[in-house]
């Protein structure tokens, strides 16, 4: 990765003590600055934290003396696919923005959309269709029984929009979790257990066994996503 190279060079710092600052060894630091090797994504914070940029930086077309901002491009896909095969650069909705989803999503989505901040997710080919990351609020999805498909306060959530059209012919519940757009309940992180095809009910439920099973209607969706991949956050109350 060519600006690995340039934000080493231009620190005048060495491959070997950029080496130890990631604790990865000489000739993978060489690998990743000349293609040979992907840096993983955890490997690509710590060289964003070190250089003082974000790991967007990485991908976007900014120089140098421009790194304090991220480069902006349109894609009517919502994907910005960059040169770096592994990864895919996703709008954020973030816990400040997700009152906007609501009002802005059916009407304004590809202007909503171009200014939010971008996350990189790490894949292994180009995925087809609409994706949002969202910013996990609340303890609905939290889990001492089923630690490992809890969903934490902070937590980045991928997610793939699910056509309309597709909601009459049945959603896969038993295969995701999902995100429910609802117009006046807002963003729910949930399980979707039941769908009335006939009524257009669902019924959600939540890991945490302290909230109760809650039932919508279909009608009453603005979206709703798939719940695709998590990035954990470090953070904790």
């Amino acid at each position: 990765m060519l600006k690995v190279k340039e934000l080493r060079n231009k620190k005048k710092e060495s491959q070997s003590s950029l080496a130890e600052v990631v604790g990865v060894s000489l000739r993978t630091i060489q690998n990743y600055e000349s293609g040979k090797v992907a840096v993983p994504y955890k490997n690509l914070e710590v060289i964003a934290q070190h250089y003082g940029v974000t790991v967007a930086y990485f991908f976007s077309d900014e120089k140098d003396d421009q790194k304090s901002k991220v480069a902006e491009k349109k894609s009517h896909n919502q994907l910005i696919w960059t040169d770096y095969e592994t990864f895919m650069l996703v709008p954020l909705v973030s816990k400040r923005v997700q009152a906007g989803f609501l009002s802005n999503w059916d009407t304004e989505r590809d202007s909503f959309e171009d200014v939010l901040p971008k996350v990189p997710w790490e894949v292994d080919k180009e995925y087809k269709g609409r994706y949002l990351t969202f910013e996990v609020t609340g303890e609905s999805m939290e889990s001492e029984e089923e630690p490992y498909d809890s969903l934490f306060e902070g937590d980045l959530i991928l997610c793939r929009e699910v056509q309309r059209h597709l909601w009459k012919s049945g959603l896969h519940i038993h295969k995701w979790d999902f995100v429910v757009a609802h117009k006046t309940e807002g963003l729910l992180v949930k399980r979707i257990v039941k769908q009335n095809m006939e009524t257009g009910e669902l019924i959600l439920k939540s890991l945490n066994p302290r909230f109760p099973l809650q039932k919508v209607y279909m009608d009453d969706l603005v979206a709703v996503f798939n719940v695709i991949d998590v990035k954990r956050s470090r953070r904790r109350r």
